[in-house]
């Protein structure tokens, strides 16, 4: 998948993730806390995926240049 279209992804789920959030009855500190680790969590396998993707490329051009 496209470093470009997770990001898509990312920003399409933001705003629901944040309303589902802001609606539950926890206290605002609580909602916080949710909301960091949302992003956290969503940004970390964001970042190990791009990981992933640049593994991957590199395995192709070494390969290529064999």
């Amino acid at each position: 998948m496209s470093i470009n279209k997770t990001i898509d992804q990312i920003v399409d789920a933001f705003i629901p993730e944040m309303r589902k959030i802001s609606q539950t009855h926890e206290s605002e500190e609580q909602k916080e806390r949710h909301y960091k680790a949302w992003l956290r969590a969503t940004l970390q396998k964001f970042a190990d995926d791009v990981r992933k993707i640049a593994a991957h490329d590199k395995e192709t051009d070494a390969d290529g240049a064999t």
